[in-house]
Parts: C-alpha cells; sequence; structure tokens
C-alpha cells in the first residue's frame, strides 16, 4: 500500500491507498530497501511466532531463549529471501490497524492480551475462529489468544524480538537493508525516543523513513492517548521488543515496546519470520 502520515500541532493523520499518489509513500516492508530486489510486489509475514523448526506452523511453541543475533541467523539459514520480523514490519501492520479501527488501543478493540492459562500456549489457539481478526476468549475483558488479520498473539503469549533496529544513548536507529541487519550498527539515526506511556510520536524527516513513527512525549496513560508503554532507557546499545506475556495490564497491548540488552535471551522472548520474495522476471 501507500501512505501518508501528516502532523497539525499533536494531532495526526494517517492515509492510505492501493495506488501510487503523489505526495504517498511506499509501505515500508516492500517498498526499494537497498537489498538488490527493488520495490516489491507483495512479501509474506509468519501467521505465528517461530517454533523449533525457525518456521511458522501450528502446535508448535514458540521458541525461546535464543537472542535476536541467533534468530536472526537461524531463519535467514531457512533461505536468502528469508528474515526475522522488523521495525518496517512493526509499523507496516500497525498502520493498517490504525486505518481499519481509527483507535490506538487493540485491547478494547480486538481484546485483552496476557495469557489465559499460566504457562504458553502453542501455535494455532485461534485456528477455529470464522473470522480474522478476534480472541479466542469469551469477551475483550477476558485474556485469550488474540489475532489481527490472521496474524497470531502480536500482543500476547510471548514477547517478540523486533529486529531492523536498536536503541542507544544517541537514540533510535532504522536499518533498512535486512542483509545489513545488527545489533549494534549499520543504522540511521532517526530520533530520541522517550519513555513512559506515549502521548505524542514524531514523524521522522528522514527520506525512506516517514514511516518510523517513535514517542517523543509520554503523558498518556493505559487509558489515554496510545494507552501503550515505550521502554526507551537511552543508555548503551539496546534492542527493541513487542508483546505480552502473562500480563493483564492495559499497557501491553499493540503500540507496547519493550527494550532489553542486545545479548538477551529468555524464556518469554520469541521471534516472527518474514519473507521477501522477488519480483517475477517480466
Amino acid at each position: 500500500y501507500w501512505f501518508k502520515w501528516t502532523k497539525t500541532g499533536k494531532a495526526m493523520k494517517l492515509q492510505i491507498a492501493n495506488g501510487p499518489v503523489e505526495g504517498f509513500h511506499v509501505d515500508p516492508v516492500n517498498m526499494d530497501r537497498g537489498d538488490g530486489l527493488g520495490e516489491l510486489d507483495f512479501s509474506y509475514i509468519g501467521r505465528y511466532r517461530c517454533g523449533d523448526s525457525w518456521t511458522s506452523v501450528p502446535n508448535e511453541y514458540s521458541k525461546v531463549y535464543s537472542n535476536r543475533n541467533q534468530a536472526r541467523e537461524r531463519i535467514h539459514n531457512l533461505g536468502a529471501n528469508y528474515w526475522q520480523s522488523d521495525f518496517a514490519q512493526f509499523w507496516y501492520i500497525r498502520m493498517l490497524y490504525l486505518v481499519e479501527f481509527a483507535d490506538w488501543d487493540s485491547q478494547a478493540t480486538i481484546g485483552l492480551g496476557g495469557r489465559r492459562r499460566s504457562a504458553p500456549e502453542a501455535n494455532g489457539a485461534t485456528d477455529a475462529m470464522a473470522y480474522h481478526t478476534g480472541t479466542s476468549a469469551e469477551d475483550r475483558n477476558t485474556s485469550g489468544v488474540s489475532q489481527y488479520r490472521n496474524i497470531e498473539s502480536l500482543w500476547d503469549n510471548h514477547y517478540e524480538y523486533i529486529d531492523g533496529c536498536y536503541c542507544g544513548a544517541n537514540g533510535l536507529n532504522v536499518i533498512m537493508d535486512p542483509n545489513k541487519f545488527s545489533d549494534d550498527e549499520n543504522g540511521v539515526l532517526v530520533g530520541m525516543p522517550v519513555n513512559g506511556f506515549s502521548s505524542e510520536f514524531a514523524i521522522p524527516d528522514q527520506s525512506g523513513f516517514e514511516w518510523a513513527l517513535y514517542p517523543i512525549a509520554a503523558g498518556g496513560s493505559d487509558e489515554a492517548y496510545t494507552t501503550d508503554y515505550w521502554n526507551f532507557l537511552a543508555y548503551d546499545t539496546r534492542l527493541l521488543y513487542f508483546g505480552n506475556t502473562s500480563s493483564k495490564s492495559g499497557s501491553y497491548g499493540l503500540f507496547y515496546v519493550g527494550e532489553g540488552e542486545h545479548s538477551i535471551s529468555s524464556s518469554t522472548l520469541s521471534s516472527r519470520l518474514q519473507e521477501r520474495p522477488p519480483k517475477a522476471a517480466s
């Protein structure tokens, strides 16, 4: 798709088109990302988080206890066009959600995050759902397994690495070319996020990064503005992740972002794959 962000004061307007429009930009996943593929006609994202096979299949549990770099390597070993899901994919999905629901609170519009059980659940808990968006719970105020447009568990069950970006004392750095994904280099500095409940976002000035929003004010709460929390401590080099584990807090929705050391691996951090297939020869 093609998109355009505009901002007046703190108010933001997002427009999306299904074809080229003057003043609009190609979406961040399928745009020319400098990897030699040019602008793509389409791409893929895993319906589920990666399991032990590092693929997206039902009935496997999320692969954990791998750091982001290890997950990146394992996924790319599947083939030249497979990569770990990244910051561009993060905003690609969220821009679609914002246009569809015109609301930042995914837990109120689709379903509460967290876990409905104490232990993680295997992939496929939403397979029986008749519609592509919703929750497996009986109502939106009860924890269940959620899906948005057939993408399962974007804010429940586990946290999930965001590749193609890293944070440090200078701010948020974003990497467009998947071949250059790294935990601490090759990024373009887009700005300095603030820590807390996001109440205002900045639109980067850098050409090609107009999609890479980041919070510049933290005057919100789990019931106001974007309703989700953004962790940014502005020291050392850190990685970003999103999602939720067992928390029933309103701050862990679709727009929650966490931060941790780039070497971190735990029972709560998982990954998701994406594919960037080259255009067919014309």
